[in-house]
């Protein structure tokens, strides 16, 4: 016995030490990598008398509260224990937050340090918050709490709340509109309204076209889970609603079901939930300021996946309800393109496993991937089968990756990984990836470990290799999976009964709620990454084109667009106005894709060209950022007529001098949504010409025919013999 228990502390007493070398690497990693990259001291100066007070602050409050208990305990009862690891990473946490790392301008606290010379303003950093919350935590933590695992739970809740509160406080419900926020407010649009289908005819944009942008874009992914909240609201009155649904209150819980899936406590699934409402800023630079909220969601289900297998590999276990949970997250993660690549990590921590398996466990696996396959087979074949272009775009490697020297490209990526780890969760850099080799549940370790390190190779030298693939993006399910052992580490600390380590016990308490509290002002809006919402100007700006459009009329954008209109893209505006409208640009199409001019070649050589192009579109207003286009139709007096009164967006509008029909031949009624045209013609007799693109899959009954009518420059429109029908119905039909 007693052979077992030196055994044990020796254990305790390596995996200490392994604690502490990992962890002071990481210190020094990303201090050095912060003081080499903007000259500043490894350990600030104004930062060290709070190092000081940090370390005796809780010393003194410890020793109060032992003389009211009776004295300190007798030394010669102090043992290695299984919990001694993780204070030491706690400690190096601590010590990163006093370091020069926290001078990086993403770091994941905001106003963390001290100001110089503020006084007593500085009594709001984070720093002095932490240092005298934590020493006032330190005397309660002493002894063990029983309800710890309620606080948790109520800490999360508290967290969650804030960063509603701030949420609404900042946007006032209103929709996020800058970036790509509006292109994800049609494409919602639009899936809220062809679901299930995945490959639509689209007649709100240049015409109509057939593309498949939801699924490249991921939409299902936010636009399954809250289908009827699209499909019955006005998606900009609930899409920050939605967004809130999602990740500040549904997200962390799910985290936390993932930790009890791998049979973690309470305390574990508690602390995933408070790690995964921010797990970094990386995380909210594409969710609020980039607005490709699809992305992240797609990311966060590497978690769940990832726990579901380990439930069934390292846990034998195989329920029903498992294999609905790992059904349901696989098939969250295929909605995204890249969603495959992040499985990647996940085959290989699976495949590292191997001695684990058994033909059970192996059956179960392989009847759970059927059905995933069964699921989201239409959604697969639309990705492999009509999304050649954007894949091959996004698969192009990078011009100057060949060139770099291997040495260079080393150093390179290990600066781009490190940048992203500076921007994530102190807790889950230090008791996720530091202390993973620390890690008292082996199965735990040699699971994750093969994930974390796929993710950071992709995270720091995946963007070398495939720049248009913006493999950067890697850092967040890499983040969000070393919640995992990170959340399982912190149980272990909470859980444990040493008095010694009160003081890291209360300073990771203390590090969850700033946590929380950090996560709320990004949502307030207090961040180097800022949102925008949806202005004034905006919706006036709407309101007033669909009075000036008449009703089959069309807009056009002349130029290319980016972010002129409210800095994002027009995507939007179609729901908006209820009017067709053309542009370049109207998502964020890469500069070698597409051409950033409109009328597009063929058509903006002479004014004769453009009216053509107008003509055969429909046109009836244009609207300009740009002087060349404002001169242009400045000079077509006789044919354009330029509007007042919108200055507050910074464009010119001109109304075109023209009768307005969809017919380029004939004469009728056109009105058209997603995937169907309705046709009424005045000659069911003679043949008709629409001002819509012609596509493969577009069909009507018998007897009337349709036919591609050449309108010269690869513009093919839809041709029309009606032969006799005087009202008729055309629609695209696809088997995908």
């Amino acid at each position: 016995m007693k052979e077992k228990k030196a055994a044990r502390g020796g254990a305790f007493l390596c995996r200490t030490l392994a604690a502490g070398a990992s962890g002071l690497a990481l210190v020094f990693t990303l201090a050095v990598n912060e003081h080499l990259r903007a000259g500043v001291m490894l350990f600030p100066a104004h930062a060290r008398w709070w190092a000081l007070a940090m370390v005796l602050l809780p010393a003194a409050a410890a020793w109060v509260a032992f003389n009211r208990m009776g004295g300190l305990p007798r030394l010669s009862r102090l043992r290695w224990k299984a919990e001694f690891p993780y204070g030491v990473l706690v400690a190096c946490t601590a010590l990163a937050l006093v370091s020069g790392a926290v001078l990086h301008p993403w770091t994941y606290f905001s106003g963390w340090l001290p100001v110089p010379g503020r006084g007593l303003g500085n009594w709001t950093a984070g720093l002095p918050r932490f240092v005298l919350l934590t020493a006032a935590l330190t005397p309660l933590l002493i002894r063990p709490r029983r309800r710890l695992d309620r606080g948790l739970w109520v800490l999360l809740a508290a967290a969650q709340l804030a960063c509603l509160i701030a949420f609404y406080r900042t946007t006032g419900g209103a929709a996020l509109y800058k970036d790509d926020h509006p292109s994800f407010l049609f494409r919602l649009w639009e899936f809220s309204r062809t679901f299930p289908q995945y490959l639509n005819y689209n007649p709100w944009w240049n015409g109509g076209a057939v593309n498949a942008y939801c699924t490249s874009s991921g939409t299902g992914a936010l636009g399954l889970p809250l289908l009827p909240l699209w499909r019955f609201f006005a998606i900009h009155k609930v899409y920050t609603t939605g967004l809130a649904l999602v990740y500040i209150l549904a997200m962390p819980w799910l985290a936390a079901a993932s930790l009890r899936i791998m049979g973690a406590n309470r305390s574990a699934a508690a602390c995933a939930g408070l790690l995964t409402l921010g797990v970094s800023r990386h995380f909210f630079l594409w969710l609020l300021h980039y607005g490709t909220v699809c992305a992240p969601l797609v990311a966060f289900f590497t978690l769940p996946v990832a726990a579901c297998l380990y439930r069934v590999i390292w846990l034998d276990r195989r329920e029903k309800w498992l294999a609905a949970a790992l059904v349901v997250s696989a098939g969250m993660l295929l909605q995204w393109p890249p969603g495959g690549l992040m499985a990647f990590p996940i085959i290989a921590g699976f495949l590292l496993s191997w001695r684990q398996w058994s033909w059970k466990k192996i059956r179960f696996l392989l009847v759970c991937g059927g059905l995933v396959l069964v699921l989201c087979s239409r959604l697969l074949l639309v990705i492999l089968l009509k999304g050649g272009t954007v894949v091959s775009h996004v698969l192009e490697p990078g011009s100057a990756s060949s060139s770099l020297e291997p040495m260079v490209a080393l150093t390179q990526g290990f600066d781009f990984l490190v940048a992203h780890l500076q921007e994530g969760h102190p807790l889950i850099l230090f008791l996720g990836f530091a202390g993973l080799v620390s890690l008292s549940a082996r199965s735990m370790r040699r699971w994750f470990w093969p994930m974390l390190l796929g993710f950071a190779l992709l995270t720091g030298w995946g963007p070398q290799l495939k720049p248009k693939l913006e493999l950067g993006r890697m850092a967040i399910p890499m983040m969000i999976l070393a919640v995992g052992p990170a959340a399982a580490a912190c149980s272990r600390l909470l859980r444990g009964t040493d008095w010694r380590l009160a003081p890291a016990r209360a300073a990771l308490i203390v590090l969850l709620g700033l946590g929380g509290w950090n996560v709320s002002r990004i949502y307030a809006n207090h961040s180097r990454a800022p949102y925008r919402v949806m202005k004034d100007e905006i919706r006036e700006f709407a309101a007033r084109l669909r009075e000036e459009v008449p009703e089959g009329g069309r807009v056009m954008f002349a130029g290319a667009m980016v972010h002129y209109f409210g800095r994002g893209h027009v995507a939007y505006l179609p729901v908006l106005t209820g009017r067709e409208m053309m542009a370049v640009d109207y998502y964020h199409f890469p500069m070698s894709y597409v051409k950033y001019e409109y009328p597009p070649d063929g058509f903006n050589e002479s004014p004769e060209a453009v009216l053509e192009f107008i003509r055969l579109y429909n046109v009836t207003h244009v609207v300009t950022f740009h002087d060349r286009w404002k001169a242009a139709f400045r000079g077509l007096e006789d044919q354009a007529e330029e509007l007042e009164g919108y200055e507050a967006v910074r464009a010119s509008v001109f109304r075109m001098r023209r009768e307005p029909s969809l017919f380029i031949r004939g004469t009728g009624r056109v009105t058209a949504d997603f995937s169907r045209i309705d046709v009424q013609v005045d000659a069911p007799e003679a043949e008709a010409v629409l001002g819509y693109n012609w596509a493969e899959g577009l069909s009507v009954p018998e007897p009337v025919e349709l036919f591609p009518w050449e309108a010269g420059n690869g513009v093919r429109l839809i041709g029309i013999r009606p032969n006799g029908q005087t009202a008729f119905r055309i629609r695209y039909r696809s088997w995908l």
